[in-house]
């Protein structure tokens, strides 16, 4: 199965919001049951989220990465960047959305 960023980040805000803490509810419009789940294990796996007895909660790291990602139109930005370069690696990813935010708030 291929990764899905979006549906990475949807995750990452159902869990924030509280929405999707326990396994069984953690659902994203669009995307099938399997697909959540290999997401969900890819989120552990990339220490943005932790599992413990069904639960999910975010890891610091998946907050810090969340800031970043949070806003629409910086997301599209970001991988709009990444598609041009054909595509990039996760850090990659949040080194340009880290970039696209200091850009927002004024810091170079």
């Amino acid at each position: 199965m291929k990764r899905d960023l979006d549906l990475c980040r949807g995750i990452l805000l159902e869990v924030e919001a509280g929405k999707a803490v326990l396994q069984q509810h953690v659902s994203v419009a669009g995307f099938s049951n399997q697909q959540v789940m290999y997401h969900l294990l890819l989120l552990v796996d990339a220490g943005l989220m932790t599992q413990q007895d069904g639960c999910f909660r975010l890891t610091w790291s998946g907050h810090e990465f969340l800031d970043s990602a949070r806003e629409d139109g910086r997301w599209q930005r970001a991988k709009g960047v990444i598609e041009k370069a054909g595509g990039a690696t996760f850090e990659v990813l949040k080194g340009v959305l880290v970039d696209l935010l200091k850009k927002h708030i004024g810091i170079s």
